[in-house]
């Protein structure tokens, strides 16, 4: 958009039986469990930083992004949050000479600068309400009438048990091989009419037609390779990983190719042709406009899994010799449509694929799955200094909470709740959302209320999205694409016109 019209819009729109205590202690799981370049500048003031890539020559925090406000109108401004209050929004941008005031009702959502959670903060556990908020930090205590957990944006929150649904304990970040991009450095772009294939800005790569985006890392092991992607239209594109070039798709390696509602996987052999390992069909694939893909990537045990949005669909192995020594990754877009590529990120896996629940076999218990996929109910009497402990049937459990994958609680519906007229909703950088009543920002604060935690303060630094009137019915156009010129961000983002 240009400025120029987008300034006139400011303008305008200023069971009884014996029981026993069972301790189960701590330590490795046992062997058998399951293994469950273009030349566009950059935005005003912001200069180009080089992709994090510590396999290579680049050691370097990705940088801090731009803010931006959009409005209901899908026009957008990028600037800096100076303060919110019931007066408005009011904002710092570089078009313009003074701080400008918008109204709330004008505006849809704002997408922050902020990198997540330091590397000492101390988030052991996300906390999952019955509205869908999402809060993570250690778990200082849970009782029976309510959960309290320290955290490093917010310091200590109290919140009822009755509106716990879900405990999940969070793996910590492993570091990153390759995070990004943040750049066109190190990346190899195939031409097409003599123009890049591919074209960079803010934190994004995207693509109108057929070309290729690759480059080498170091692949460990195991890994996790992660990315968010958003295409208008048919969705054509395909990933090799361990290829032996950055420039050639389809020479060694695999290959995902994602085509419509299908997802195909093929050994790629160099001068020996090619192996389909199988197809996949997701049936609602098409009707979206953008979707995380992840892939976990076991060398030794010569496994692929693959991962949408969370959603485990589907779990490879090469029976024959795996082909797994090129240093290359390739995106490939096949097609004419739109493809969006960003948050990138190759780290470091432990090799298990966790189980997901099953919404199916809820209980009017407690339930816990532990890390060898077994699973006990019944009443969660407490969570202290690092263990849980469980009233079951047959005995009283005493559990490390190292053992522990996931923890369903029974939950109170009466207690759920949702978005309010004055409600914001803040994104976390990292994972996670809450809803707050917002009172006002000031000096890098949220402060606000929520009916499952009172009052409380929020660093800024903890969130990538805030989002006005949440209640709000949204197409999903209007929710989730950006236009072209839009900062990253921390979800899947959609396409420009």
């Amino acid at each position: 958009m240009k400025t120029l019209q987008l300034l006139v819009s400011v303008a305008l729109c200023v069971a009884s039986v014996a029981r026993g205590e069972i301790v189960i202690l701590d330590g490795p799981v046992a062997p058998g469990d399951p293994i469950k370049s273009d030349g566009s500048k950059p935005a005003i003031g912001i200069a180009a930083p080089k992709d994090s890539d510590h396999s290579a020559e680049s050691n370097k925090s990705p940088a801090k992004k731009p803010e931006s406000i959009r409005f209901t109108n899908r026009d957008q401004l990028q600037g800096t949050l100076d303060s919110v209050s019931t007066e408005g929004i009011v904002w710092q941008s570089p078009e313009a000479k003074a701080a400008i005031t918008f109204g709330t009702t004008n505006v849809d959502e704002i997408r922050l600068g902020s990198s997540g959670a330091p590397k000492d903060a101390a988030e052991q556990f996300s906390v999952m309400l019955n509205n869908g908020d999402e809060i993570h930090g250690k778990i200082i205590e849970l009782n029976t009438k309510e959960i309290e957990l320290e955290t490093w944006f917010a310091g200590r929150l109290t919140i009822p048990r009755g509106m716990v649904a879900k405990i999940v304990p969070l793996k910590p970040n492993s570091e990153a091989i390759y995070e990004g991009p943040t750049g066109t450095e190190g990346w190899k772009i195939s031409n097409r009419n003599d123009q890049p294939g591919w074209k960079y800005r803010d934190n994004v790569f995207t693509s109108t037609t057929q070309a290729t985006l690759g480059r080498e890392v170091k692949f460990p092991s195991a890994f996790s390779f992660d990315f968010n992607l958003a295409w208008r239209g048919y969705l054509q594109l395909s990933l090799t990983l361990f290829s032996d070039s950055p420039e050639n798709s389809g020479s060694s390696g695999y290959m995902l190719q994602m085509n419509n509602n299908y997802i195909y996987l093929q050994r790629m052999m160099r001068n020996r042709g090619s192996n389909n390992l199988g197809q996949q069909e997701i049936p609602n694939l098409m009707s979206r406009s953008k979707a995380n893909v992840s892939l976990k990537i076991n060398r030794e045990a010569k496994t692929i899994a693959l991962f949408i949005d969370g959603e485990m669909i589907r779990q490879w192995t090469d029976t024959g010799e795996f082909q797994g020594d090129g240093k290359a990754f390739v995106f490939y877009t096949q097609g004419q449509s739109q493809m969006r590529i960003s948050n990138i990120r190759i780290s470091d896996w432990d090799g298990k694929i966790e189980q997901p629940g099953n919404e199916t076999d809820k209980t009017e218990e407690d339930t816990a799955r532990l890390a060898n996929n077994d699973k006990v109910s019944g009443a969660i009497e407490s969570i202290s200094e690092g263990k849980l402990t469980l009233n079951s049937s047959y005995a009283t459990l005493s559990i490390p909470l190292g053992r522990v994958q996931r923890i369903d609680l029974k939950h109170d519906k009466a207690q759920e709740f949702k978005p309010g007229p004055n409600d914001v909703r803040l994104v976390f950088a990292d994972r996670g959302q809450l809803i707050l009543n917002l009172e006002k920002f000031e000096g890098g604060e949220f402060v606000g209320s929520s009916p499952a935690f009172g009052k409380a303060k929020f660093k800024k630094e903890a969130f990538s999205r805030v989002i006005f009137n949440p209640g709000a019915k949204r197409g999903e156009e209007q929710d989730d694409e950006l236009e072209d010129g839009s900062v990253g961000g921390n979800a899947t983002e959609g396409l420009s016109e």
